[in-house]
């Protein structure tokens, strides 16, 4: 879904420290509310990647083998 990649990689780009962790909140203005909240910012996106990525394995054979 192209949509989902999107959003996917606007997460990644915007939302994550880059090393562990993705941040609380974007603001429309721009400002990002950097707290790590456990509930919040980590498990729902890691649940939301994890869905992500288990469709994309559905989908693509080739990397069917990756995803066991």
């Amino acid at each position: 879904n192209h949509l989902a990649s999107k959003l996917v990689d606007f997460a990644v780009e915007n939302m994550f420290n880059g090393k562990d962790c993705f941040y609380y909140k974007l603001f429309k203005n721009g400002d990002i509310n950097k707290a790590i909240f456990i509930r919040w910012g980590q498990a729902w996106m890691y649940y939301a990647l994890v869905k992500y990525l288990s469709n994309i394995c559905l989908r693509d054979e080739s990397i069917a083998t990756y995803c066991r």
